[in-house]
């Protein structure tokens, strides 16, 4: 097992995190991208999450499929979670409106 070290915006230096977000907001489709995480696990092996709000009836695969390789051709990152969350969705990430990003299903 190998230990992680979680550096709060970045990792080892080379993650730029501002221009992960911007090049994922750019995707057509995007609202916004936040909760961003850039790991390193180790020497040149660096792990990414984030939250992606898009807007209602925009299709999460076809961002994904378009997020993925971005990526790792971009920023040499290959192993990615993201959570796609559609506009006024039945679960909701209030954090996609401001604030603290806490999820809960709409009532």
């Amino acid at each position: 097992m190998w230990p992680i070290w979680p550096v709060p915006g970045c990792s080892s230096g080379k993650a730029d995190v501002a221009a992960i977000t911007a090049a994922l907001t750019a995707i057509d489709g995007v609202v916004n991208v936040h909760d961003v995480h850039v790991w390193t696990v180790t020497s040149g092996y660096e792990v990414f999450s984030c939250h992606m709000l898009v807007h209602k009836g925009v299709s999460p695969s076809q961002v994904l499929s378009q997020a993925v390789p971005l990526m790792e051709q971009q920023f040499g990152i290959r192993h990615t979670t993201i959570q796609v969350v559609e506009e006024d969705a039945d679960v909701s990430c209030w954090g996609c409106r401001g604030g603290v990003c806490t999820f809960s299903a709409v009532q």
